[in-house]
């Protein structure tokens, strides 16, 4: 009896340690690809978890401007998607650059980096396409990075 007791706790407490950790698969890729729509917008880095795909930007101004970003569930938010348009993966989270209705004022030479986090994307999804606002609007001056490969 004191035997099955001892094999009983052992596996209790090494289940309490490893419920709360995290295996998570994180995976990070250096891209460095600027936007097709405006080349001053630059994907520098790639992250992939189990939880969400985080893209690191960069904003180069080559002159005085204004930038943000529309907020998550916006219509015109950025989304990630395959070049068949067949899924959207929905922006999360904007750091490091203002959400609008807020706005940066940016100078000429300024870099501000930022960080646009989506849902995950599975791991089997090796090139996506960075869009931001509708569809139907693709061709006005948004920010999109197209063909951007995970290798």
């Amino acid at each position: 009896m004191k035997r099955y007791f001892a094999a009983a706790l052992v596996l209790a407490v090494g289940f309490l340690f490893t419920a709360g950790s995290s295996y998570s698969a994180e995976k990070s890729y250096d891209i460095s690809q600027s936007a097709n729509t405006q080349p001053q917008l630059v994907l520098q880095s790639v992250v992939t978890t189990d939880d969400a795909t985080i893209l690191n930007m960069e904003w180069r101004a080559t002159e005085n401007q204004e930038i943000a970003v529309f907020p998550p569930n916006h219509e015109m938010a950025f989304y990630i998607t395959d070049s068949k348009r067949s899924k959207k993966y929905e922006l999360i989270e904007v750091e490091g650059i203002a959400v609008k209705p807020l706005i940066d004022i940016v100078e000429a030479g300024d870099v501000v980096k930022f960080t646009l986090t989506f849902e995950n994307i599975p791991a089997s999804m090796k090139s996506f396409d960075l869009i931001e606002g509708r569809d139907d609007m693709e061709d006005t001056v948004q920010w999109h990075i197209k063909g951007v490969n995970l290798k």
